[in-house]
Formats: C-alpha cells, sequence, structure tokens
C-alpha cells in the first residue's frame, strides 16, 4: 500500500509554502555555460543541427522526478539504462555498451578510466541543470574512448543578480526518501551555487507477477532481494568575470554512500555483493579567456582532480551475515582539457583540442599487498566549420594514444602502449525555412580498461593482457522539420564496430576453474532508423514520442552470430501533457522495449531470449499560485501502473508499480 505517512509529512510545506507556480519553463535559473563542453562550430557560425543532439531541459528533469541521473532513459531516444550484475545502473545507447560511452559532468570526464564505467544511481538529480547527448560522437572535443557517444551533464547559475533556492522533497511506497536542496546567487561578477542532497531506500518492490523458479529471492517479500540504497552528496561551485574578457571558476562535488547488489535470479552462483562504502570527491576549474572583445580567439580550459574509494564485500548467502572475502579499490586520477577556438571570418573556425588525464588504480583483497596500476591517455584534435548559404559543414581529427606504466602482478606488461585515430565529417543543408537534411559520419576507437586487461574480479575472470582496441564507424543520414507548433525527426543509421570486447565462458581444458575472459571476439553491425516528434497540439496539450528500431548482426572468429548481446530490437516512448489554466497537469508515459538476446553457453544457439515489454506511467500535479515569480509544484506519479514484469537483462528484473509522491519549490 501506499505510503500514507509520507503525504502528510508533505502537507505542512504545502500549506505553508506560499509560493508561486508560475510554469515551471520559466524559472531564472540557466545552465552553467563555462562547464559545457563546446561541440562543433561557434555560435557565430552556428552548431550542425541533426537527430543525434538530444537535449533535455531542466524543467522537462523536474517534471521527469527522478532520484538519480540513472532514471533519465525516458527522456531519450534509442536509450535503456539496465542495472547490471554489479548493481551498477549504466546507459546504453543505438547498441553502444556502457563502456563505449563518454559521461560528463560539467566538462568532466565521470566514467572511471579503470573500467571507463559510471553507477548513474550514485548522481542526484538536483544538480542537473540539463543534460546533452550526442549519440555519434561527432565533435573532437570530446577527447578519447568515446566509442558509441557522449552524454555531457551541467549544473546551473542564475540569470541575473539576486540569491535564490530550489528544493525538492519526494517519497515512494518504496519506503524511499530523498531531499535535495540548492542555493544559489549572482552579485555583480560573482556567482555561485550550492547543494546537498540525501537518497534513502530500502529497495525496490517486486512486480507481481514474478515467476515461481525465481532464484535468491523470497516470493513473499516486498523488495527485491539486496536492492537497498543510501547516498549522500554536497556540491558548491564559485565563478568569477575577472574582466569582459576572463573569467574562471572552481568546483567540488562530494559523492558518499552504500548500497547492495541484486543476485541474478537465473543462476546457481550468483554474486552475493555489497557496498558497504563508496566514496567520490571531484575538484575542478574551468575558465574562459578572450584575447579581444571582438571574441574571434577563445582560450578555454578544464582541470580536474578524482579521488574514488570503494569497498566490495562478498557474502556466502542471500541473508548477508557472513563476508567471505573483501576488496577495496582506490582510483586518483589528474586530468586537463585545453581547447583554443579561432575564428576565421564570419562564416568559419578553427578549434583545437588537448585532453589527457593520468589515473592511478590501487586495489587490495583480503590482507594482500595492493596492487597498483597506472594509466596515461592523450587525446590531440583539430576541427574546422564552415557555414556556407544553406550548407553547414564540420570535420575534425584526432590522435588518441594510451599507455599504463604500472601493471599489478603482470610486470612484464609495464609500459605496454597503443594509438589510434579519430575523425568525423558532419554536415546540414537547408532544404527550406522549415526543412533541413543532415548526415554524419564519424570514426573512434576505445582502448581496453585496466580492469578488462589485468582484473581478476575475485577471481571470477582470468586476465587477458592481450586485448586490442575496439573501432568503430558511425554513420547517419536524416531529415529534420520544424514549425512553431511541431518538430519531426526521421534517422537512419548504420554503426560498424570492429574486435569488440565480450566475455567468454573458459572450457575445463582451457581452465580447470571454468573463469570467465574477455577477448575480442570481432565485429558487430548495428543498421536502425529512428523516428521523433515534438507537438503542442493546443495551448494546453502536447505530445512527443520517439521510436528507434535496431538490427544487430555480428561475428566472433569468423562466425556469423545468430544474435548480439543485449541489443534490443525495438524502443520507444511516449509522453502526453495536459495543463488546466487552474494549475492542474497530466501527464501519461510511456515505455517500450523489444525483444532481445542474452549470450548463454548453455542454449543450442548460444543465446537465451530477453522478452520485450511496455510499461505506462501516470503523473499528477498542481502548481501553487501565491507569489509572483517564484515557482511550486506538487505531485503524484505512478511507474509502472499496470506492475509488469520485466527484464532489461537476464535475471535481475526491474521495479514493479511504485507510487511516489513530492513537492518541489523555487524562491
Amino acid at each position: 500500500m501506499f505510503n500514507y505517512k509520507f503525504v502528510c509529512f508533505l502537507l505542512p510545506f504545502v500549506l505553508f509554502a506560499n509560493l508561486n507556480a508560475a510554469e515551471i519553463e520559466s524559472d531564472t535559473l540557466r545552465i552553467y555555460r563555462l562547464g559545457d563542453i563546446n561541440v562543433g562550430s561557434t555560435r557565430q557560425v552556428g552548431s550542425v543541427v541533426n537527430s543525434t543532439i538530444n537535449e533535455i531541459k531542466y524543467f522537462e528533469l523536474q517534471r521527469a522526478d527522478i532520484f538519480s541521473l540513472a532514471e533519465i532513459q525516458k527522456s531519450i531516444p534509442s536509450a535503456r539504462i539496465r542495472t547490471n550484475s554489479r548493481g551498477e545502473a549504466m546507459l546504453f545507447l543505438r547498441g553502444a555498451g556502457e563502456r563505449q560511452l563518454g559521461l560528463f559532468f560539467d566538462g568532466v570526464p565521470m566514467n572511471l578510466p579503470w573500467d571507463n564505467r559510471f553507477d548513474l544511481s550514485m548522481l542526484p538529480a538536483g544538480i542537473i541543470g540539463n543534460i546533452v547527448v550526442n549519440q555519434n560522437s561527432n565533435s573532437i572535443m570530446f577527447g578519447p574512448n568515446v566509442l558509441g557517444g557522449v552524454v555531457n551533464v551541467s549544473t546551473i547559475e542564475r540569470h541575473s543578480d539576486g540569491y535564490g533556492m530550489n528544493a525538492k522533497l519526494q517519497g515512494a511506497n518504496s519506503e524511499t526518501y530523498s531531499l535535495d536542496l540548492t542555493h544559489d546567487a549572482r552579485i555583480g561578477d560573482f556567482n555561485y551555487i550550492a547543494n546537498v542532497s540525501y537518497f534513502n531506500s530500502n529497495g525496490y518492490i517486486l512486480p507481481g507477477d514474478v515467476p515461481d523458479d525465481m532464484l535468491h529471492q523470497d516470493l513473499d517479500a516486498k523488495f527485491r532481494t539486496n536492492t537497498d540504497q543510501k547516498r549522500m552528496s554536497g556540491y558548491l561551485r564559485g565563478e568569477y568575470q575577472f574582466n569582459p574578457l576572463t573569467v574562471a571558476g572552481v568546483s567540488v562535488l562530494y559523492l558518499t554512500g552504500e548500497k547492495g547488489v541484486a543476485p541474478e535470479s537465473h543462476i546457481e552462483n550468483a554474486r552475493f555483493w555489497r557496498y558497504p562504502e563508496w566514496s567520490r570527491m571531484l575538484i575542478s576549474s574551468n575558465f574562459e579567456h578572450k584575447f579581444s572583445k571582438s571574441g574571434n580567439s577563445t582560450l578555454r580550459g578544464t582541470l580536474w582532480f578524482d579521488d574514488f574509494n570503494q569497498q566490495i564485500n562478498t557474502y556466502a548467502s542471500t541473508r548477508f551475515d557472513s563476508v567471505t572475502s573483501e576488496q577495496h579499490d582506490q582510483d586518483n586520477t589528474i586530468g586537463a582539457r585545453l581547447a583554443f577556438a579561432q575564428q576565421l571570418t564570419e562564416n568559419q573556425n578553427l578549434n583545437f583540442v588537448v585532453n589527457g588525464f593520468h589515473t592511478k588504480h590501487e586495489e587490495a583483497i583480503e590482507e594482500k599487498s595492493p596492487d597498483n596500476f597506472s594509466q596515461n591517455t592523450l587525446n590531440a584534435g583539430i576541427e574546422y566549420n564552415i557555414a556556407m548559404n544553406n550548407l553547414k559543414i564540420g570535420v575534425g581529427v584526432a590522435y588518441d594514444y594510451n599507455e599504463t606504466p604500472e601493471t599489478g602482478l603482470f610486470t612484464e606488461y609495464a609500459g605496454l602502449s597503443s594509438s589510434d585515430y579519430a575523425a568525423f565529417l558532419n554536415a546540414n543543408y537547408d532544404l527550406t525555412s522549415e526543412m533541413v537534411l543532415f548526415a554524419n559520419f564519424s570514426r573512434r576507437t576505445r582502448f581496453p580498461t585496466m580492469r578488462e586487461s589485468f582484473s581478476g574480479a575475485l577471481d571470477r575472470f582470468k586476465v587477458n593482457p592481450d586485448l586490442l582496441p575496439e573501432s568503430g564507424i558511425l554513420t547517419e543520414i536524416g531529415l529534420g522539420y520544424s514549425i512553431s507548433d511541431i518538430t519531426l525527426k526521421f534517422s537512419a543509421f548504420a554503426n560498424f564496430y570492429e574486435n569488440l570486447i565480450s566475455q567468454v565462458t573458459l572450457s575445463s581444458e582451457e581452465d580447470e576453474l571454468r573463469r570467465r575472459m574477455r577477448v575480442n571476439v570481432g565485429k558487430a553491425d548495428i543498421l536502425g532508423t529512428e523516428f521523433g516528434i515534438d507537438w503542442s497540439i493546443s495551448r494546453s496539450i502536447k505530445l512527443g514520442a520517439f521510436m528507434t528500431y535496431m538490427n544487430a548482426k555480428g561475428e566472433s572468429n569468423g562466425k556469423e552470430l545468430e544474435h548480439l548481446d543485449n541489443k534490443p530490437e525495438l524502443l520507444g516512448g511516449l509522453s502526453a501533457i495536459y495543463t488546466h489554466v487552474s494549475g492542474i497537469s497530466l501527464m501519461l508515459e510511456s515505455e517500450t522495449t523489444g525483444n532481445q538476446y542474452e549470450a548463454d553457453n548453455s542454449e543450442e544457439s548460444g543465446f537465451a531470449k530477453v522478452d520485450g515489454s511496455t510499461i505506462f506511467n501516470l503523473r499528477i500535479s498542481y502548481n501553487l499560485f501565491k507569489l509572483t515569480g517564484h515557482v511550486a509544484d506538487i505531485y503524484i506519479r505512478a511507474n509502472n501502473i499496470f506492475d509488469t514484469y520485466r527484464l532489461y537483462q537476464r535475471g535481475l528484473p526491474e521495479p514493479g508499480r511504485t507510487i511516489q509522491a513530492g513537492i518541489s519549490f523555487s524562491l
């Protein structure tokens, strides 16, 4: 049943808030410009606009009522976020895996170099101003290891002088609560933002129709086994405009928490893991300097220091009362990006960029001496943009370099290095004032991570230091149409990957423990189409929808594969919003995931089918009108209304019906 205690807790805020509910789209906060990664051409030339660029704006994030970045998938075409067997929420985009995607926070990489992944559930939603998703990696600004696309998260800053506060209090019948508080100000040439966030959940609720053969789960229990999580965070940023030409900012992000890992429900030897300690501190500085008032020459930079710590406990059973082993990980990374933009003429510019980082990883298992690993990665590139009447073109090339000076116990591989190149070409042509034709091409590389090459993962893997870099060619062509009330996008894409890294289970002859090993299995071809529509039917009714179809084929050791691992053939979403003049708003959402297949050596074909699913969400909200210029929103949301049992990854069911309620307000 719904937790009525939470609603009662909200009532005092509702009665005494004394706030106005102007449209949340008109909030006084905007994107943190200094922390953005400028993609494509400058403002003078105009960026290439195409379907590979998707932006989730601040007001859209607010009405999505998300607790963390792990819940943004319904806003991103061709994307799914699933929680893996390590308990990490990972984004998959147009068939590209989590290690193949770049994730940035105010211009700083969030993926940990040790594994080139980041658990999206650990980043709170309260500080996010907007999210830009690039599905084609068509810029050299992002640096290396962005084989399948990029997600860039920006925080917010105040648009004009003054002080403000944002708060959001949420709860759910899954015994989940969160609080986000943000204070911001702009005082002349100085602006700052401060945020604190708290999240506590006892787990997620099981659907009502779970199968009877579900392993490691008490079917009479309310929650999925071991899915509880706690998280606290703090964020502080200050920025100062030294003069009309120079601005600089410093920020600190601190995250800490603990969480359980749901055991895979279809295998006997599932992981029984918990993260009793998890913390990360990210210190960064962004600056911009224009060499003249005209702004024709601009230098932008980002410097950062990243400290990450986690502990993994392995348990004997689902009682989680007997620790059988412990692993402690520590990562320290320093990095920088310098980008120089030169406006050549009114319609041409050049961008130069250098990206690089040095990282150290320390891994200690039980009482053994820690193993030390280190990595240096460098990227340098140049891109040129030109606008000619109705045609805009961007082209760029880059050089990627990677080396591993320290490789733990595998000292014979110390100093191993590899390099490759990156390139892109994109263009759009205005057929009419309402219609644009666009095309994109990019070639990218992803180096094997140190974890893939040198970690045994508590003896579950046999290491393979001979892994080769993955490479990919991403192409797309499409049409965009936009008038005042409607925007349509249609595209066809073809992505070709080689030397893909995947897991295989070794035979008893190859390994007496029959461990898994990561190998370069071959290639993958992912062909697809994507359609999207945003339609303001009237002042009160808005409709948004997308549909992505993908056909994935591959090869392994010269043998054609019938399927590819975890590549859903269909992804779709719908959002319909009705807003009444009284301030009441009703929103209906749907999320569709098609059939997919997962590698399984026990099956004759080598793959097991994972059935597709469609779920529906409903949101009702009310805006309070009290004081002009401020915003308040009270909502109740039901996710997965029909309590559908669904899998995004075999053995790891998604949450059942969840009822949320909350209030957000801005002063």
